[in-house]
């Protein structure tokens, strides 16, 4: 008898170790998972986390002792369901909860398993000839006929809706349709951190959707920041760059002359004055018709209007252009002006 209490206290005291010398501690449910099955997660989690299996009450017992020096950490009892075992390791539990989730994978029921999910078939052909299948499949309850010489599913069905037991009958027939029901692997109930116990719907986060929140949340920060003009190391080149722009921008405008504007500003007002040369066809020198014959060549032909839409001269208007020829300033004038203008 003592050496059975001994025993008892060493794996209690094993225990109690693991728990106050690892930074997260959790408790996983192993219910259904085969020893050989479960020797396999452990291999594939070595080094990352330490899965100790024992009985339900020491590990109740080493909670209590762990909790006198780490407050809160006995929570972990009410989170702990069927069968379950210890796990410890040092990344934090939201990567904890991750790690246990890949150990899951499809599996067969035995029959009395509770479905996690709707149990459902499809309407549609299968693999089987006729023959002894088409019974088994009607006395699990699923809906199967002969039909061109092979067994069908008549119709969509719900054999087992979620969270009732699955049939023994019908357990025997999914993996011939490749239904799995189940999913066996480490199942986190809860994990400890710091003085808090974390429940697995805190845990089970969208890390892809929360990256894409930060990020779009940065760069709405960013373009405010940019907007009130709060100078940062992050602001800083940005608003630099567009006072450059602006500053150039009026430069040009106003005419200030500088090594980057004297360009721009020259071409600016070249173009202003072939245009304004353009007006007066009548007094160009020879060498502002060569320039204003070279832009119109270089400039896209307009697009001719239609044969039925084309405009006839009108009589009055050639009248009225008469008219405001003679307000207009005489050649020499014009010369005089675009000579004083081109030097």
């Amino acid at each position: 008898m003592a050496h059975v209490i001994k025993w008892k206290m060493d794996r209690v005291e094993e225990l109690t170790d693991a728990m106050t010398s690892s930074p997260v501690v959790g408790i996983v449910n192993i219910h259904g998972i085969p020893a050989k099955q479960l020797s396999k997660m452990r291999a594939r989690l070595r080094g990352r986390v330490g899965l100790l299996v024992t009985k339900r009450t020491l590990i109740d017992m080493a909670l209590d002792k762990a909790a006198e020096s780490r407050p809160g950490i006995d929570g972990l009892k009410e989170a702990a369901e069927g069968q379950v075992a210890l796990v410890f390791t040092e990344e934090n539990p939201f990567k904890l909860f991750k790690l246990m989730e890949r150990t899951k994978t499809a599996s067969p029921a035995k029959g009395g398993e509770e479905a996690p999910n709707d149990i459902v078939i499809k309407a549609g052909d299968t693999a089987f000839k006729p023959g002894p299948v088409i019974r088994e499949f009607q006395n699990a309850g699923i809906p199967a006929a002969i039909e061109r010489g092979k067994v069908v599913i008549k119709k969509d069905a719900v054999l087992v809706k979620a969270g009732e037991p699955i049939p023994k009958d019908l357990a025997s027939v999914l993996p011939r349709l490749d239904i799995l029901p189940l999913m066996l692997g480490l199942d986190l109930q809860a994990a400890y951190e710091d003085g808090i116990v974390y429940q697995p719907d805190v845990l089970d986060v969208d890390t892809d959707a929360l990256m894409g929140q930060m990020s779009a949340g940065a760069a709405a920060a960013f373009n405010l920041a940019v907007y009130a003009r709060i100078f940062n190391q992050a602001t800083i080149m940005p608003m630099l760059a567009e006072g450059k722009t602006f500053a150039f921008n009026l430069a040009v405008e106003t005419g200030i002359m500088t090594p980057e504007t004297v360009e721009p500003i020259l071409a600016r007002a070249n173009a202003k004055a072939m245009a304004l040369a353009s007006q007066i066809p009548d007094a160009l020198t020879d060498e502002l018709r060569e320039k204003l014959a070279g832009a119109a060549a270089a400039a896209p032909a307009p697009a001719e209007a239609p044969a039925d839409e084309a405009t006839k001269p009108d009589k009055e208007e050639d009248k009225k252009d008469e008219e405001e020829e003679e307000e207009k300033v005489s050649e020499e004038d014009a010369a005089a002006g675009l000579s004083a203008l081109f030097g």
